[in-house]
């Protein structure tokens, strides 16, 4: 999931913290909001919606021409796919197209299928028990 080149391996471990910091963390705030499960600031929600518009911005641009965050699929995919998923929920992302066509193309990797086979049943229940917005 690492290259073993050192300058491939650091782009790689670069796109991976980008995905964490820049999108993860400030997406879990929205979802969060979203789910009800933790109140923030409007403060605290408008630099985390912000952090993500740049952040699909960066992505959007970066996938244009290349079908993963790296070149080959990598760890930083594995970083970025769970933010998307999320994020179809708390933050859609439809105005970047290639984000877009991205994460279609994570939909169909048998990794993907397997977790969300384990996943999809826990998040169901999470959504249930949401309370009516």
């Amino acid at each position: 999931m690492i290259p073993e080149e050192v300058d491939a391996a650091r782009k790689v471990r670069f796109m991976d913290r980008m995905s964490d910091l820049y999108l993860a963390d400030p997406s879990q705030v929205l979802l969060f909001e979203k789910l009800d499960f933790q109140k923030h600031s409007e403060a605290e929600l408008s630099k985390a919606s912000k952090c993500v518009q740049i952040s699909y911005e960066h992505f959007d641009k970066r996938l244009a021409n290349q079908d993963w965050l790296c070149g080959d699929f990598s760890m930083a995919d594995c970083a970025l796919i769970p933010s998307l998923f999320y994020n179809q929920f708390s933050a859609p992302y439809r105005d970047y197209p290639h984000l877009v066509a991205y994460f279609e193309r994570a939909k169909k990797r048998p990794s993907y299928a397997k977790v969300m086979a384990e996943f999809v049943p826990i998040w169901e229940g999470i959504q249930s028990q949401r309370k009516p917005a």
